[in-house]
């Protein structure tokens, strides 16, 4: 996907996170909050230069979904980094520029709490739900300098 593609779901997914409590719709936040956080990331290290922003989908690390010979069609290939599927999924050997290295732990807090607390193997508790939205916001935050260089201030 390319810059714009992942900002415009950012938005969307933010539009919906105004309508979900982070505690008491924990479940359902948690996977908006890190499928946002993925595409604000995503944008960010496309706007760095550090991923292609070419026309692709993830389905596994470095496998990517791209248009076939035919409208409306796909195929699958290798190719290089493009989008993340999540924090270090796949890694990023590039060294990133301190605002992502701090968007990449932000957005880890939301990835450690998914898993366990939709399984039920934690408790989803306020403090939880609190540190999760903070997370959140530093993630878009962190990432705001580099988006607002690349599209000059529209970030």
């Amino acid at each position: 996907m390319n810059l714009a593609q992942h900002l415009e779901k950012v938005a969307r997914y933010e539009a919906l996170m105004e309508r979900l409590d982070a505690f008491r719709d924990f479940e359902l936040w948690v996977w908006v909050a890190m499928s946002s956080g993925t595409n604000v990331l995503n944008a960010a290290l496309h706007a760095a230069g550090i991923t292609s922003d070419r026309a692709c989908y993830p389905v596994r690390p470095n496998r990517y979904m791209v248009p076939g010979a035919s409208p409306g069609t796909w195929t699958q290939e290798e190719g290089p980094l493009g989008d993340v599927l999540h924090v270090d999924v796949p890694a990023i050997e590039a060294a990133l520029p301190t605002a992502l290295e701090r968007a990449c732990e932000a957005l880890r807090v939301i990835e450690d709490a998914r898993d366990p607390c939709v399984r039920g193997l934690r408790e989803i508790t306020p403090e939880l739900a609190t540190a999760c939205e903070a997370a959140y916001r530093d993630c878009i935050e962190a990432t705001k300098p580099i988006l607002e260089e690349r599209l000059g201030g529209a970030g």
